[in-house]
């Protein structure tokens, strides 16, 4: 199979398809899908073995054009007798010796495979249009933060040999957040529960990785829904000081699903009022799916009508400036949420 241009979260599932090229980009920021792409094109380009000796390292502030290309027009001594040489934070080695690659590119020697690592490689340059044609470019760009427990799934799968349940990775990056790198070491560490043949299932999760996380966030939820903002911020505090990965996000999507049915059971039993067929708070709990119906009815008669009916407004507006729409910090926007809401005295 040849193809030019890959997203490295398609191309790791099947990385011995592709034929690799005399020259390659990988770019991107995450380091995770970096990491595991290039080891998929040195496995491919050297095998194992011997062949490690046939590969070439050079940092890209201190490389020098001419060096890199004697490294890689070198016959290789051992193995297959490709060489691959890669350029590690090759950004101002791209830019210093654009020129000397764009003409390489067009007659590269048949000895080796340069690789070069960027972090960026905009795709209006002309280098980036010449690779698109003759070389390989693998973008390392991670999934959307929707896509990651789809994602996930597959990576255990296909990496760590052993089955992730929907519900298992769902509950996965809820509790650690999407960072690639940190979900795979939990599926690492999760894998020492799993017997054979068996799969990582929401249960082994929630046992092993959020035991601790879930009580705590937990002890969060109910300070801020019995009106003690002092005491959640005080748990917040220590959960992410004492869990080094435990982060906002997760943290968010935790109290999110939480916090939902009583925002929309507020919404409803206020539209039913005013459509003149009232229900009961109970009513209302249940057609939203909230299961614990007594103490779901104890938090909204402390909740008011007033911040009951925010709920779904403020979760959004606290999801999205940790998205970026706004210049507070993950932490503060959590914070914030967790103070509107205990505290009735807030207008």
């Amino acid at each position: 199979m040849r193809l030019t241009l890959m997203k490295s979260t398609d191309y790791l599932f099947d990385a011995a398809k592709h034929k690799i090229p005399a020259v390659c980009a990988v770019y991107g920021k995450d380091s995770f899908l970096k990491l595991h792409t290039i080891r998929a094109i040195r496995d491919q380009v050297l095998g194992d073995g011997e062949d490690e000796f046939s590969l070439s390292r050079f940092e890209g502030k201190n490389a020098e054009i001419e060096k890199v290309l004697t490294e890689v027009a070198t016959q290789a001594m051992f193995g297959s007798g490709q060489r691959l040489v890669r350029i590690e934070d090759a950004d101002p080695f791209l830019t210093k010796c654009r020129d000397a690659l764009e003409t390489y590119a067009d007659t590269p020697s048949k000895n080796g495979v340069l690789l070069l690592e960027l972090e960026s490689f905009p795709s209006n340059t002309r280098l980036y249009k010449k690779l698109e044609q003759v070389g390989f470019l693998v973008d390392c760009t991670p999934p959307p933060d929707r896509d990651v427990p789809k994602w996930l799934a597959r990576w255990a799968k296909h990496h760590h040999k052993m089955t992730c349940n929907n519900d298992a990775a769902a509950m996965l990056v809820d509790l650690v957040g999407v960072e690639l790198g940190l979900l795979d070491q939990e599926l690492a560490k999760l894998s020492l529960y799993v017997p054979p043949k068996g799969a990582i299932t929401a249960d082994i999760v929630r046992e092993n990785v959020g035991g601790q996380r879930i009580r705590k966030i937990y002890e969060i939820l109910n300070h801020t829904l019995t009106g003690k903002p002092a005491d959640a911020i005080r748990t917040l505090d220590n959960l992410l000081m004492l869990d080094k990965q435990a982060t906002p996000t997760g943290i968010l999507s935790y109290v999110s699903k939480a916090l939902r049915p009583l925002g929309a059971a507020a919404l409803l039993f206020r539209e039913a009022k005013q459509s003149g067929k009232p229900i009961s708070v109970t009513a209302a709990l249940e057609a939203a799916g909230v299961e614990r119906l007594d103490q779901s009815v104890q938090q909204l008669n402390t909740l008011g009508s007033r911040r009951a009916e925010k709920l779904l407004q403020w979760l959004l507006q606290t999801d999205l400036a940790m998205k970026g729409a706004s210049s507070y910090d993950p932490r503060l926007a959590l914070e914030t949420l967790l103070i509107r809401i205990a505290d009735p005295r807030l207008k």
